[in-house]
């Protein structure tokens, strides 16, 4: 059986650490070249390695999350998975592993018995016109993305889409809150350390409410600023 590949903490395991780190960022830059050849669509980083492009801060990955902007959803899933069925990595093979109308999955082969996972959720979002890197999703809500680097273990820099630090903020201020709308899994302490990672950048908090007030996984009927107070309340328990 195949056995999935979470990076190793301590530090006898450091050289692996860096090896799949390496790894997980040839792959992204390599995703992201091909994506860009494509009209219509984006590649955004998102999950752990958005924060670490953020703050800064290297962490543990367990899985590859990325969103793929696109304001044509059914073509696009399409050409993406003709592109990834057809991506060339050196020294890793790409097997698909699910497939639904918004997401496909990958399983990353790094050798016969480890592998890594590859996600691309895929968002109906459409370029603003007059902005610079601002995408407005089906709900009306506004997404700014940022253009920022990360660096392997050798210093060579990959830059990568993410959205926006008060974006950032706002979607994990959501989820930590516990008052996210239709939420996907349980609140985990990953989640609360991300936040206090990502609270302690520099960000006007206007810009974060005002990205909570739209955001498609804003509760109703209890405001903004409440769901806000009681994410930062977690961060001290």
């Amino acid at each position: 059986m195949i056995r999935k590949t979470e990076i190793p903490v301590g530090e006898k395991n450091k050289a692996d650490f860096i090896t799949i780190r390496n790894i997980d960022l040839q792959l992204l830059s390599a995703v992201s070249s091909h994506f860009n050849n494509v009209g219509g669509i984006r590649l955004v980083v998102s999950g752990s390695y958005a924060i670490e492009a953020l703050t800064g801060y290297e962490l543990k990955h367990n899985d590859i999350d990325t969103n793929v902007f696109t304001s044509n959803l059914s073509k696009s899933i399409k050409k993406v998975a003709f592109i990834m069925e057809n991506l060339s990595v050196s020294g890793l093979n790409l097997h698909l592993l699910k497939t639904t109308c918004d997401r496909l999955e990958y399983n990353v082969l790094l050798d016969q018995r480890n592998f890594r996972r590859l996600e691309l959720q895929f968002v109906e979002a459409k370029k603003i016109k007059g902005s610079k890197n601002s995408y407005r999703l089906k709900n009306g809500s506004v997404v700014p993305t940022v253009l920022v680097p990360i660096k392997n273990s050798k210093g060579q820099e990959y830059f990568f889409w993410v959205k926006s630090l008060p974006y950032t903020i706002a979607t994990w201020a959501i989820r930590v809150s516990g008052l996210v709308k239709n939420p996907k899994r349980q609140v985990r302490q990953s989640d609360i350390e991300h936040l206090g990672l990502l609270l302690s950048g520099s960000f006007r908090e206007e810009d974060v409410i005002s990205a909570m007030s739209h955001h498609p996984q804003m509760p109703d009927n209890i405001s903004v600023l409440e769901v806000y107070k009681r994410a930062k309340e977690r961060l001290k328990t």
